[in-house]
């Protein structure tokens, strides 16, 4: 069930909508997927901006559309491809 327009995000002791909300979760799991990767990224580049551009440019970080298409049951991805 994915969460109404203008609903509140809440905190962890009130989560304003149901936290276990399908939006809700796709949203958070694709933040702390991101997150893990620019946190390679700069462990790799060693704050260095060029060499995180470099890295960067040869591994991708991942978008929220690629994760809603990584993201998908067996049977949707029969149905895009």
């Amino acid at each position: 069930m994915p969460c109404f327009p203008r609903m509140r995000m809440g905190t962890e002791t009130d989560p304003g909508c149901k936290a276990d909300c399908l939006h809700r979760r796709l949203v958070q799991e694709y933040k702390a997927e991101r997150i893990r990767q620019e946190d390679a990224a700069v462990e790799a580049s060693i704050g260095y901006a060029t060499e995180y551009a470099e890295y960067v440019a040869e591994h991708p970080l991942i978008t929220f559309k690629d994760w809603l298409i990584m993201t998908k049951g067996p049977e949707q991805q029969q149905v895009a491809a």
